[in-house]
């Protein structure tokens, strides 16, 4: 139950643009909850970052996860690359999507 909580949290700071609240309660899941993120809460920072133009964070993120990306973490990182203009980077998404 509280991994689908935190996943809702998590989508409400992606539609409402809140970067530093939703990278707070990512880090809070694992350091204060104990709860491992699941590659949706990855996929919901991923989408954070990307629409916020942080693709290089997204892109770091996507690197570092203990998982491997799926279609909707690479689909975030290639909307996000093409809506700032990041041709290098969605490329990328786009090969390994």
């Amino acid at each position: 139950m509280v991994v689908k909580t935190f996943l809702g949290v998590h989508c409400a700071c992606v539609h409402g643009g809140l970067v530093s609240e939703g990278k707070e309660y990512f880090r809070r899941m694992s350091e204060e909850f104990g709860i491992t993120p699941l590659i949706q809460h990855h996929g919901c920072m991923v989408d954070l970052f990307g629409r916020a133009g942080l693709i290089q964070e997204a892109r770091n993120l996507v690197n570092s996860m203990p998982m491997d990306p799926d279609v909707p973490v690479w689909g975030a990182l290639l909307s996000g690359s093409r809506m700032h203009g990041n041709i290098e980077t969605r490329e990328i998404a786009l090969i390994e999507n």
